[in-house]
């Protein structure tokens, strides 16, 4: 094997990787919810159950301060502006924060 069919080689395992990793995670946890019984939201809107599991577990969490995206720091209701950002996220998963 020459080096052009090793390099070959080695992009097609990193794209097999790349592609097939996350995309084995998302089915192993979209079969673990379809097949739990605890919570009708994980089972029935796994997204949106997901979402609002995590603003429940982060409700807790204590935060001084956030950085977003475009690099504003929030430093003052820090906690509010996450729980803020989960239920917009919420609305807008289940059509209410658009009117399209």
């Amino acid at each position: 094997m020459n080096w052009s069919e090793g390099l070959i080689v080695a992009i097609f395992i990193l794209l097999v990787a790349v592609i097939l990793g996350p995309l084995g995670f998302y089915f192993y946890i979209l079969f673990r919810d379809s097949r739990q019984k605890e919570h009708a939201v994980l089972r029935n809107f796994p997204v949106l159950g997901r979402v609002r599991y995590i603003a429940e577990k982060v409700k807790d969490i204590q935060f001084k301060r956030l950085y977003n995206a475009f690099h504003r720091v929030v430093s003052e209701n820090a906690n509010d502006a996450v729980q803020k950002s989960a239920e917009r996220y919420i609305k807008a998963l289940q059509g209410e924060l658009f009117q399209t």
